[in-house]
């Protein structure tokens, strides 16, 4: 629930692996979250191309990030 703080440590995680697709998703979840839909979904979208088979977790945050704002559960 600590936005801020996931943000700093998912920043350093993809300082290591820029291209994670765990990372990605974190940090294109955490954009959404903050109500910046447009960097989330570019980041989310990154992680779905960036995935060797769908991941499930990434398609939900896909279509819940418009709605995801920071009064969202």
């Amino acid at each position: 629930q600590d936005l801020d703080r996931a943000d700093v440590l998912v920043d350093a995680a993809l300082a290591d692996e820029p291209d994670n697709v765990n990372y990605l998703d974190t940090k294109g979840w955490i954009a959404c979250r903050r109500g910046d839909a447009a960097a989330g979904l570019a980041l989310l979208s990154r992680a779905r191309d960036g995935a060797e088979i769908p991941v499930q977790e990434i398609e939900d945050h896909l279509l819940e990030c418009s709605a995801a704002g920071p009064s969202s559960p």
